[in-house]
């Protein structure tokens, strides 16, 4: 009989082996080794219902390992000040929205001239702040809206165990609608953002910010969000901002049973709102096992960045 707990061991202990390694040069290389590692392994592990109970130990040995990774997937330092002055509404309340979420999330005083806003991770603070910017705009009669955005575009089924969920801001001003996220940059960090993480069992896939990185045109929007805390709003940007975490909610099993590593979506604005507003979800189009956590191991490797 195979000692499964002996196999476990052993990829226990690569994990850690690989990440003894890592460095701010080889990171990527490192990740790349151990995810695609695991993903081969895992079929050991699985009897056809279940995993392996001793399998979380090697989950826990991923994150505990991509804990050692550091830097953003995008090369851009975003520097801001706390003390200006505007009399853009969209603009102001950018500025009161980022001294309330650095009041929440450090201990930094307001006084502070420029701040480097790519030291913080304002991971757990969207729901906070999208309370906040809807304050102030109710406060001067201004239309907007709290837009949540759930796994799948439904909390029916808890894709990741009732996390995963991000809230933004649409405020109509001046004739005009705009996105406001302060906290979009947590999305572009180095950690959970490499490609090969999908198709990990009982593990998320990749942030939202990975796939603003395919083309210029969403590396741009990308950018500009960060820097400016929102961005005017059509349905072209609508839909690349929305398309990125569709597919950051697709696991491995929805490219084993696709075969479509295009990373694309053909869902249309109209689609997005009815997602958006609960009269539809991406599960009735993509289908339960295809998102969330992937509850069984790929039948046969395969590399994600194939594309």
């Amino acid at each position: 009989m195979i000692d499964l707990w002996k196999q476990i061991e052993n990829d226990e202990l690569k994990i850690y082996q690989y990440g003894k390694k890592i460095s701010f040069k080889n990171q990527d290389e490192i990740l790349d080794n151990i995810y695609s590692y695991i993903k081969k392994r895992s079929i050991n592990y699985y009897n056809g219902e279940y995993m392996h109970p001793g399998y979380n130990l090697l989950k826990d040995a991923i994150l505990l390992t991509e804990k050692k990774v550091i830097g953003k997937i995008l090369d851009n330092d975003v520097y801001i000040s706390l003390n200006e002055k505007t009399n853009n509404f969209i603009e102001y309340l950018v500025l009161e929205g980022r001294k309330y979420l650095l009041q929440k999330c450090s201990n930094i005083s307001q006084n502070i001239d420029i701040l480097n806003l790519n030291n913080y991770n304002f991971t757990n603070f969207c729901m906070i702040c999208s309370k906040y910017i809807k304050k102030i705009c109710d406060q001067n009669k201004i239309i907007n809206y709290i837009v949540p955005i759930y796994p799948g575009y439904t909390d029916k089924y808890n894709l990741y165990n009732g996390y995963g969920y991000h809230f933004f801001n649409i405020v109509y001003n001046n004739n005009k609608y705009y996105l406001i996220d302060l906290t979009y940059s947590q999305f572009f960090t180095k950690e959970k953002n490499n490609l090969e993480r999908i198709g990990l069992v009982d593990i998320s896939g990749v942030k939202a910010g990975r796939f603003m990185l395919l083309n210029e045109l969403n590396k741009n929007i990308a950018l500009d969000l960060i820097k400016n805390g929102y961005i005017e709003l059509d349905e072209i940007k609508f839909k690349i901002y929305l398309d990125a975490f569709t597919l950051s909610f697709r696991n491995g099993i929805y490219y084993e049973n696709t075969n479509d590593f295009s990373f694309i979506t053909n869902y249309t604005i109209d689609d997005y709102i009815n997602f958006l507003t609960g009269n539809d979800n991406q599960i009735n189009h993509e289908g339960l096992e295809n998102l969330g956590y992937q509850k069984r191991p790929l039948k046969k490797y395969f590399a994600m960045n194939k594309n």
